[in-house]
């Protein structure tokens, strides 16, 4: 699901399928500099670790992770598109299963160097859902009732999310 703060967020979001969660992962994972930098970096025993982002939903992120997504003090920079506190509490919410795949993913890109590339869509089941089977990407689908805007965005968020959207169709 996307955190959106405006609903041209949540358009952008639904015509390029990427939120800002996906493209601050594409920063930080998506190019070969970048997992230059993480493999070489101070914090790259807790990058390799099974609870990169937590062991479950629920579980705060390591302050490393905040700290680089968020483009925080003593991050590397590679993040040109900072996340909100409320984008980090949705990472932070992320089913279990779904952070678990996530690690191999990053373990893969960061120990081969294999940049990875995010992708956001909505999709007609009911739970959420993390793709990982196209080598080099990793899709985050959200049910279409599951999509949420914050502030008085709401009403229309309730409507928004009624609508059907075909993807990839």
């Amino acid at each position: 699901m996307p955190v959106a703060s405006s609903i041209q967020e949540l358009i952008d979001a639904l015509k390029t399928r990427k939120t800002n969660i996906a493209r601050a992962l594409d920063d930080l994972f998506g190019n070969a500099n970048a997992l230059n930098q993480l493999a070489g970096n101070p914090n790259k025993d807790a990058l390799l670790t099974d609870w990169i982002l937590g062991r479950k939903g629920g579980d705060p992120l390591p302050d490393w992770a905040v700290n680089e997504l968020k483009a925080g003090p003593g991050s590397t920079g590679l993040v040109a598109h900072p996340l909100t506190d409320d984008e980090i509490l949705h990472i932070r919410n992320w089913p279990a299963n779904h952070k678990n795949d996530l690690a191999k993913k990053l373990h893969q890109a960061i120990e081969g160097n294999a940049p990875l590339e995010f992708f956001w869509e909505l999709y007609g089941k009911d739970k959420e859902d993390m793709d990982t089977s196209v080598a080099g990407q990793v899709i985050f689908r959200s049910p279409q009732q599951n999509v949420s805007v914050s502030g008085w965005f709401t009403a229309l968020a309730n409507l928004l999310a009624s609508i059907k959207v075909k993807v990839n169709q």
